[in-house]
């Protein structure tokens, strides 16, 4: 889960901007995967479990991206 400080933007004309902070979370997912597909075909969570793949699964080309896929085995 990603949980991050954002601005809305209330309003914005001749008087000037008024925003107000709110917190905002959302939940990563991707395509689920063959294994995962047959039960839940929609989406399938990911887990980005450092800052550094958080980054790159946010920031890097998709390439770059979708080479941190791997099954988490339990």
């Amino acid at each position: 889960m990603v949980d991050t400080d954002w601005t809305r933007l209330l309003f914005k004309d001749d008087r000037g901007t008024k925003s107000k902070p709110i917190r905002v979370n959302s939940f990563p997912t991707t395509m689920a995967n063959a294994v995962v597909a047959p039960t839940h075909s929609k989406a399938l969570p990911v887990i980005l479990t450092t800052d550094e793949v958080r980054d790159v699964w946010m920031r890097a080309p998709r390439d770059e991206a979708t080479a941190l896929q791997e099954a988490i085995a339990r």
